[in-house]
Formats: structure tokens, C-alpha cells, sequence
């Protein structure tokens, strides 16, 4: 029978803690501050609307995004924000956990097209997969992202983890193509949408 010290709270969400345009944004990060010391037997992964880690006694890392946007897209911010994903190995009574944490460039637009692929197995059945490819001049930015992420956590998490968790913003929907990928690249992983 499993004890509440074996359980694993997860906390994901974004403060939207932007300098200048971000609405009481010292008041939001102070009250969960003040939260986030209370938290007992939390992973919290806090994404503070571009990015960071808050975790105790663990490794950790930060790796900006290859791609991480357009710097002539100054309205945007998405490159000038420093884009990429943050990485720490927490330790737990049943072994060590992968927690990965990032925000992926923009989808301004939100224009998609419907995509069928049609997948025919050795069996009589065959099976399609519908999924929206997004038309907006950012998407080659998140689709670089989503590789590279999806690459990191094959590779880091291959050596010793027990398991992954991945948190923070993904601007896609589930059906988009982004989040295909991110399923074909890493079957394992289960959204919490």
C-alpha cells in the first residue's frame, strides 16, 4: 500500500510574469512564493511566462532552443525571451525523476490545415490519424523546438531516470501537428490536456 511520502504532486502553470506588460506580476510571484514554501512533498515546476525552475536538493540544467525565433520579430519577444527548455533530476524514495520544463515559440495566428494520414498495418485494419498543421510563419520555430526537446529527454533520461515529467507551455493544442510529433518522439509520455 502506497504511503502519501511515495505520491508525486506535480505543479505546472504560467504566472504570465512578462516585465512591463504583465499586470501585478510582483504580486502574483510573491503569493506563490508563499505557496510554493508551504508545498510539502511537491515537484513544482513553475513557469513563470517565459521560464524557471523551482525544485530543491537536485540537478539541474538550461539549454536555449537552437531555433528559438525571429530577432526581427520584435513585437513577438519569442527570441529576445531566450526560449528553451530547463532540466532537473529529482531524487524520490523510488528513484530518480526527470523533470523538464520549457515554453515553446508563439502561435500568433492560430490559422491550421486538416491533414489525414492513413496508416495500413500488416492486419486487415488500417487506422487515420487526423491532425491540424498550423500555417503560421512561427510554426517552423516550435516544430525545431519540439525536436530538440523531444531529443533531450531520450537522451538525458536513458540513464538512470524512472520516469519523465514534462511541464510548462507548449502552445499546441493537442490535435496540432506539434503535439503528433511530440507523441511519435516520445510514446511514453501522457497528457494531462
Amino acid at each position: 500500500m502506497a504511503s502519501p511520502n511515495d505520491s508525486l504532486t506535480v505543479l505546472t502553470l504560467n504566472i504570465w510574469g512578462l516585465l512591463i506588460v504583465s499586470k501585478k506580476r510582483q504580486q502574483r510571484v510573491k503569493y506563490l512564493g508563499e505557496y510554493l514554501k508551504q508545498a510539502r512533498n511537491t515537484l513544482d515546476a513553475v513557469f513563470c511566462h517565459w521560464l524557471s525552475m523551482k525544485v530543491a536538493d537536485h540537478e539541474a540544467a538550461f539549454w536555449r532552443y537552437a531555433a528559438a525565433g525571429d530577432p526581427a520579430a520584435i513585437t513577438c519577444g519569442d527570441y529576445y525571451a531566450g526560449k528553451g527548455f530547463g532540466w532537473s533530476r529529482i531524487a524520490t524514495p523510488k528513484g530518480p525523476v526527470d523533470v523538464f520544463n520549457t515554453h515553446i515559440h508563439a502561435n500568433y495566428s492560430h490559422r491550421v490545415s486538416r491533414h489525414h494520414h492513413s496508416a495500413t498495418s500488416t492486419s486487415s485494419s488500417s487506422s487515420d490519424t487526423v491532425f491540424m498543421v498550423p500555417q503560421d510563419d512561427f510554426a517552423p520555430y516550435r516544430m525545431s523546438q519540439v525536436l530538440e526537446l523531444a531529443q533531450a529527454i531520450r537522451h538525458i533520461s536513458s540513464t538512470g531516470s524512472i520516469g519523465v515529467v514534462l511541464g510548462g507551455d507548449l502552445n499546441a493544442k493537442p490535435f496540432l501537428l506539434e503535439m503528433a510529433l511530440l507523441r511519435v518522439l516520445l510514446p511514453g509520455l501522457r497528457d494531462a490536456w
